[in-house]
């Protein structure tokens, strides 16, 4: 951008030679201007680079937490069902198994879009 920018002044110039200063200096105000932003970004996305690097291991602590609290919840879950399975007779277990299947599922379904 800046390299077309400035040979388009420079022809320009070549055709009014009395306007040379005045475009250098145009030339120049421009530059300065967009190097500017230019590097206004950069120290923004460098800051941001740090601040994630920064929270690595808050990150890696919250994902161990969140992992730990799921496989409690499915070892929990395995236990009632396992401890309802074993005492339960086969007709009771399958009809407490499709119950508790039907309450997730309407649950799930139903009632979870309504509290988003």
């Amino acid at each position: 951008y800046l390299k077309r920018t400035h040979d388009t002044i420079f022809a320009i110039a070549r055709v009014a030679p009395s306007l040379n200063a005045e475009f250098l200096t145009a030339i120049t105000a421009m530059q300065r201007r967009f190097r500017g932003v230019r590097r206004h970004r950069h120290r923004r996305r460098r800051r941001a680079v740090q601040r994630w690097e920064a929270l690595q291991y808050e990150r890696r602590t919250m994902v161990a937490l969140g992992t730990l609290v799921v496989l409690i919840f499915v070892i929990f879950a395995l236990y009632i069902s396992l401890v309802f399975g074993g005492a339960l007779a086969g007709e009771e277990a399958r009809a407490w198994l499709v119950t508790a299947a039907a309450a997730f599922i309407a649950d799930t379904l139903l009632l979870q879009p309504l509290q988003i």
